[in-house]
């Protein structure tokens, strides 16, 4: 302690000449003074501040080893500790940004940069990208100068201009202020290469040793899913990505898209494709001695894989519980959980509790023993559904169907959210976001998102030999299988059959009786399963959600009818275009989901 004081009494000899007539005989006063403004002086011009974060907590350190030699082992517990913790934690950026773009602005980006180098990169196929990409990453000279964006369309100019700014941004807050990329819809290795490269180009990357962003392929589509071995094994493989995982130290993160999966596939098979294939990347990590850290991309509502977080993670596969865990926490759901500070509180732990328990099962068990019969339930019951689902989608005149007896239209004109709700100027629900497609159904009390196909595929598994004390023996005793039937359970009961018949009488009387009398059944068979499996008469087994409920329905079913009725005049005047907007809002918030 007195060698470290004093050398930063030589760094700082103003500081700690006032120190000293301030704090005489208190050399942690002292300290801790010279400390704050090191702290102060991070990333200013004057001297003395602290090169990083290691140095921070080494001073701290410091002062709760001489505490503890010196008898004050309380105070180092109750004070220091914290303090050393928080730094840990937080550093000196607080939080750390991720920045995520689709996959063509990077392949277009580099097609466009390097075209004046004579090279077609477009032409390539998926072998020669990989080879390209990793001869140009692993070379010293750069192959484009990212800062030159002259003759670039608007697009490549904002790529290449936020690698530049990412590396500055680095250079000026330290790497933690930035460390992650997210690439969406990646298919292909060479999606992940591409920002490998990208990064390298404006130096963020330098291999072999330093590698300043974590790659994360986000994997979405079921294309993706299915393809994740030969993806993540080619990574693995591959000697500019796996120096630059050993640069990050050997942790490969992974983002599971929730939303887009469920848009894709419905929601049984969708949940049952994302437990699966959370298995199989743990495989694959495991083969290649590479640590996985997986990403949930929930949104706020089930149809997007959202829920109360504590259940989610223990329901997760034991396989992939390392003690790390990243999830996001999308719109209404942070006001929600996070503007009152004890609900913050109680959010937090019940999480962390969560997570004590899952990491707790995975070390006692860390392959999950999911008895065959369940997992045969399952497979037998996911492709049916997913069938049932893309059937309803793909039936003639749905598109004119969905936009005729929801407020799509309304939505999309709403100044909300960061991105537009088409991807787009189609007119089909693939362009679609998820979003505002799940958004949609739930205005009209229909969240079909939620529960389509769920009925068909717990009943192909009863007539192929099934029988419901498998699926009750599920429900109780194999957390995934129960998560997933609550989720299920909470849309069909916010979902409102004699409202939402309400919406569908808005589209042509044709096009309603091919469309909703499915869906309506649907909807029964799910209530009647779902209470038949779980063994209760109602659909949510919580008293207090249920009364919430039964008393939100009274204030939030006269907006919809207001709703219908606005949507169903072929000309509104201002002031009902208002109305209209704000029926929008109001059903959002009784119904406590946007998207």
């Amino acid at each position: 302690f007195d060698a470290r004081l004093e050398a930063h009494r030589e760094k700082l000899p103003g500081v700690a000449a006032e120190a000293r007539e301030r704090y005489p005989n208190e050399p942690y006063r002292q300290k801790l003074k010279l400390m704050r403004e090191s702290v102060l002086r991070v990333d200013d011009v004057r001297s003395g501040g602290y090169d990083s974060v290691a140095e921070f907590l080494e001073d701290v350190e410091v002062i709760a080893e001489s505490l503890r030699e010196n008898g004050a082992e309380v105070i180092a517990e109750t004070h220091v500790d914290p303090l050393y913790r928080t730094i840990d934690t937080f550093g000196f950026t607080l939080a750390s940004l991720d920045l995520r773009d689709h996959r063509q602005m990077h392949t277009d980006t580099i097609a466009e940069a390097i075209d004046d180098e004579g090279i077609d990169y477009a032409a390539m196929d998926e072998d020669e990208r990989v080879d390209f990409l990793t001869e140009a990453i692993l070379q010293d000279q750069p192959v484009i100068d990212v800062e030159d964006t002259t003759g670039l369309s608007e697009d490549a100019t904002r790529v290449l201009e936020r690698f530049d700014r990412t590396a500055e941004w680095q250079r000026e807050y330290g790497v933690n202020a930035i460390d992650t990329y997210c690439i969406s819809w990646c298919e292909e290795p060479s999606h992940a290469l591409e920002v490998l490269f990208l990064a390298d180009q404006a130096g963020i990357v330098d291999l072999p040793g330093y590698c300043g962003l974590d790659v994360v392929p986000l994997l979405e589509s079921k294309y993706a899913l299915d393809g994740a071995r030969r993806i993540m094994g080619t990574l693995f493989e591959n000697e500019a990505y796996s120096q630059a995982l050993d640069a990050r130290g050997g942790v490969q993160e992974i983002m599971l898209g929730y939303s887009d999966s469920n848009k894709e596939n419905g929601f049984l098979a969708a949940n049952w494709s994302l437990f699966r294939n959370q298995r199989r990347l743990a495989n694959i990590t495991d083969d290649y001695d590479v640590e996985m850290r997986l990403f949930h991309g929930r949104g706020g509502s089930i149809s997007r894989g959202g829920g109360p977080m504590n259940d989610a993670m223990l329901a997760l596969p034991n396989e992939t519980v390392s003690g790390q865990i990243k999830f996001t926490e999308q719109g209404e759901a942070i006001a929600e959980k996070y503007a009152n500070s004890r609900i913050a509180e109680r959010n937090l732990e019940q999480m962390l509790d969560a997570q004590m328990r899952a990491r707790h099962n995975a070390m006692v068990q860390p392959t999950e023993d999911v008895p065959d019969a369940w997992v045969e339930a399952m497979e037998t019951a996911a492709e049916p559904a997913r069938e049932a689902y893309l059937d309803l989608l793909d039936t003639e005149g749905f598109v004119e169907y969905f936009e005729t007896t929801t407020p799509i239209t309304v939505i999309e004109g709403l100044n909300m959210g960061s991105r537009p709700a088409s991807r787009s100027e189609d007119r089909s629900v693939e362009d679609l976001r998820a979003i505002p497609w799940v958004f949609s159904w739930t205005q009209a009390r229909c969240i079909i998102t939620g529960w389509y196909g769920l009925a068909t595929g717990l009943q192909a598994y009863l007539d192929d030999g099934g029988d419901i004390e498998t699926l009750r023996e599920m429900y109780e005793e194999w957390s995934f299988f129960r998560t997933t039937l609550d989720r299920a359970s909470m849309a069909l009961a916010r979902t409102e059959m004699d409202i939402a018949a309400e919406y569908a009488a808005l589209a042509p009387e044709e096009l309603r009786e091919r469309i909703f009398p499915g869906i309506r059944e649907e909807y029964e068979h799910s209530v009647e399963l779902v209470q038949e499996i779980a063994g209760r008469d109602g659909l949510i087994e919580r008293s207090w959600l249920r009364e919430n409920l039964d008393r939100r329905n009274p204030y939030v079913d006269p907006l919809n009818l207001l709703q219908v009725r606005l949507l169903s005049q072929s000309h509104l005047t201002e002031a009902e275009r208002r109305t209209l907007r704000l029926t929008v809002q109001g059903i959002a918030a009784g119904m406590k989901n946007t998207g």
